[in-house]
């Protein structure tokens, strides 16, 4: 009864969600033994989808950045996190050009502790997989990580929670040497950037 009434509270707060980067719920609703959710329809496309029909311009990458980043913040202020930021994720509308943050079935607070293990892996942080403790700063840690896709094309390393910060930080420093173009400054700007995400 409690765990019903928690989930019920769950579902009121996820409605009040009222952000332009995040997909909107209108309702959740039962059917018989069917549940549902009344969502906002976006159009566009998520970004593992848009990237591999379009070119990835900087006005795209920055749009999408701040759309993600806003999203957390507003997420932090009800002390939520989201617990799944990944590409898919997260659907970007070109003609728009804004990003809108996608499927908050797992969006909880962010103290509690979680029995499984949510999230999806190449993305989360050790944290979030060996703790199941999700938080802001794992949101943050996996948005590092979607940074890091878009900037790439993949993540930089397969995911070993034995890795040090350093070992992470050599990997993404010498993908991005491989990329002819870059300035050296530019590429030492990004790798200040994820490894402080």
């Amino acid at each position: 009864l409690e765990l019903k009434s928690m989930e019920k509270e769950m579902e009121q707060l996820l409605t009040k969600i009222d952000n332009k980067y995040i997909m909107h719920i209108y309702e959740f609703g039962e059917s018989g033994s069917y549940k549902y959710i009344v969502q906002e329809f976006i159009q566009g496309n998520n970004l593992n989808v848009f990237m591999s029909n379009n070119n990835l311009l900087l006005e795209d990458l920055l749009n999408i950045s701040y759309g993600i980043v806003s999203a957390l913040q507003y997420l932090e202020t009800f002390n939520l996190s989201h617990k799944d930021i990944k590409p898919s994720n997260i659907i970007y509308d070109k003609s728009k050009k804004i990003a809108k943050l996608t499927d908050l079935d797992y969006v909880g607070i962010q103290t509690s502790v979680s029995q499984n293990y949510v999230g999806t892996i190449k993305y989360s942080s050790p944290e979030q997989i060996i703790d199941n403790r999700p938080s802001n700063k794992a949101d943050v840690y996996s948005y590092g990580m979607v940074l890091c896709f878009m900037i790439l094309g993949n993540v930089p390393f397969d995911v070993d929670m034995k890795k040090t910060i350093y070992q992470i930080k050599i990997e993404v420093e010498n993908v991005l040497k491989k990329i002819t173009g870059l300035k050296r400054d530019i590429v030492c700007k990004i790798i200040k950037l994820l490894s402080g995400l």
